[in-house]
């Protein structure tokens, strides 16, 4: 990610009005580290982007939300 580092230290020397694109990531942990070092922009595998968003524990709150709403709904 270094080369995203110095790409955005550049174009901020300068005042370049552009955005740093981040291609190609592969791992979750790669994307949070391009979005340190500065990308705006980030292309990921769809697989890549579900590792980010599901959890054991987002599963488990939505389904207690779901349970919950479900509840409120059946009165």
């Amino acid at each position: 990610m270094e080369v995203v580092r110095q790409t955005r230290a550049i174009f901020n020397n300068y005042g370049f009005d552009c955005q740093v694109l981040a291609a190609s990531i592969r791992h979750t942990a790669h994307v949070v580290d391009a979005l340190l070092a500065g990308a705006d922009i980030i292309t990921v595998p769809f697989g890549v982007l579900q590792k980010m968003i599901r959890s054991p524990f987002t599963d488990v709150g939505l389904e207690r939300f779901l349970a919950d709403w479900a509840r409120v709904t059946s009165r």
